[in-house]
């Protein structure tokens, strides 16, 4: 029997939600900061919600979200 992988993001919410935080990081928020966001949107799944704060906090500390 064959085991049939999703793909796409929807494949694994723990994958999306460390590659939220990994984005976030990456674009220059603190830890401390990504942490106290974080806790304001409690897991099992993330939101649009923590991705619109996450990039709210980006913006508000002058960074850049063009690709």
């Amino acid at each position: 029997m064959e085991r049939e992988i999703p793909d796409g993001p929807s494949a694994s919410p723990a994958g999306h939600y460390l590659a939220m935080l990994r984005a976030a990081r990456d674009f220059g928020l603190e830890p401390a900061d990504i942490q106290a966001i974080v806790q304001r949107y409690p897991m099992p799944k993330p939101s649009e919600g923590l991705v619109d704060a996450l990039a709210e906090a980006i913006l508000a500390r002058g960074g850049s979200l063009s690709f």
